[in-house]
């Protein structure tokens, strides 16, 4: 189960007081991917997904072939832009480590 504490250390939650996390907390799925497996591909309806551990590349395909464009760290957010604007995510999200 994800805590109050681990939301809070989510760069977009830091603000927000412990109470907040709390309810969060409550609400949110705690996921675990092994290296290779996707958090979300792209095309995939919006998520928002917030990064514990671990490395996420960001992927998308390029003529076929894919190509790793980015990776969020722990702190980091995924999925805020296919949220905000209620869009299909436009990469796909890999566990690296």
């Amino acid at each position: 189960m994800v805590t109050a504490e681990e939301i809070g250390r989510i760069a977009v939650f830091a603000d927000i007081d412990l109470a907040h996390c709390d309810r969060l907390c409550r609400v949110a799925a705690d996921i675990t991917l092994v290296p290779g497996e996707f958090a979300a591909h792209e095309g995939d309806r919006p998520a928002l997904f917030g990064v514990l551990e671990g490395r996420i590349e960001v992927v998308t395909l390029v003529d076929g072939v894919e190509q790793v464009i980015g990776e969020r760290q722990p702190g980091d957010v995924i999925g805020e832009l296919s949220i905000t604007l209620g869009m299909p995510h436009p990469a796909g999200y890999r566990a690296a480590e």
